[in-house]
């Protein structure tokens, strides 16, 4: 990952998932650490989606050291 990078839900789940696996802990540790179930941290690294998005960017957010910023846009389209 690297600064000003732009993620999907898929890229984040994956980086979230990559920065687990980094860290050497296990679920349960970094559960502990973040006040939520060892399954949540699971979860998090196993399914993408807006349901799981900041239990993801927590765990970036904690294991690395980089902030994930959330971004939502709209595109218009003209109806003819």
């Amino acid at each position: 990952m690297r600064d000003g990078t732009e993620m999907d839900f898929v890229a984040l789940r994956d980086e979230a998932k990559t920065a687990v696996d980094k860290s050497g802990k296990s679920y349960t540790e970094i559960g502990e650490e973040l006040d939520v179930h060892r399954t949540a941290i699971a979860r998090a690294v196993k399914e993408d989606g807006p349901k799981f998005q900041k239990l993801q960017r927590r765990i970036l957010r904690h294991l690395t050291p980089y902030r994930i910023e959330r971004r939502v846009y709209f595109k218009v389209h003209r109806e003819d």
